[in-house]
């Protein structure tokens, strides 16, 4: 069967570089629209748990443990217990980060992309199904289907387009609390601009350490380090390509 992709493949085997951003465009365009058409909402679902499953991961990685993950209409909320917690309330946001950059570096090599998605994948049916509170609800059911499609997206011949893909709904996500925080710096201080800021990650970390006013500049540390990821990402692609 003729590749459909095959045009996007240059001769060694590497994605193109403008149809690596032709891809992230798209996956920015749907992460934007993620919680506006009810036929996305299952990749919205399947973004959410990733976040949260990246909190109960630095929960783990911290010497805490994940108690439960609650998915519902308008996000997710990771319970955990012991850790550090500065580490675990940064790691949703940051941790999307951290695979969308890993997807969109290993997507330039089949062998890479396949193996990190298989990984990835099994992790994520393991910990949805240890953790995740609900086996039969909606959120749950489109966390683990595309999972599973995920996983199995290894036999097919166009896996580093898929990783691109991904990767562009992760960088994205990792994005969203930022224009809020923005909006909330430039505009003034709006009562219910303010209610919302305070439920993000950076408003609970910023309760932490007892004082609500830094959530928006905890929320702007987070956009800084996520551009950061992103920049070295693409700068050791970028020389990647040029040495070859």
């Amino acid at each position: 069967m003729k590749n459909p992709f095959k045009k996007i493949i240059s001769q060694d085997g590497e994605l193109i570089n403008s149809q690596i951003f032709v891809l992230l465009f798209i996956g920015f365009i749907i992460t934007f629209f993620l919680k506006e058409f009810q036929f996305l909402k299952p990749l919205s679902f399947y973004v959410t748990s990733v976040h949260e499953i990246c909190h109960g991961l630095a929960a783990i990685l911290t010497n805490g443990e994940i108690v439960e993950i609650n998915l519902h209409n308008k996000g997710g909320v990771a319970t955990t217990k012991g850790g550090i917690f500065p580490i675990i309330s940064m790691a949703g946001y940051v941790g999307t980060a951290i695979i969308g950059a890993l997807l969109l570096f290993l997507s330039q090599k089949e062998k890479w992309i396949d193996i990190f998605l298989i990984i990835f994948s099994i992790t994520m049916i393991i910990l949805n199904t240890m953790y995740i509170n609900s086996y039969t609800n909606t959120y749950y059911i489109s966390s683990m289907v595309l999972s599973i499609s995920i996983l199995f997206s290894v036999r097919v011949s166009f896996t580093r387009q898929i990783g691109v893909f991904l990767s562009a709904l992760f960088i994205f996500d990792s994005f969203t609390d930022a224009k809020i925080y923005l909006f909330y710096k430039f505009t003034g201080n709006t009562e219910d601009l303010q209610n919302i800021i305070y439920q993000t990650d950076a408003g609970i970390l910023a309760r932490h350490f007892g004082d609500e006013s830094l959530t928006v500049f905890i929320g702007i540390g987070f956009l800084l380090i996520n551009l950061f990821i992103y920049s070295i990402t693409l700068y050791f692609i970028l020389r990647n390509k040029k040495s070859n």
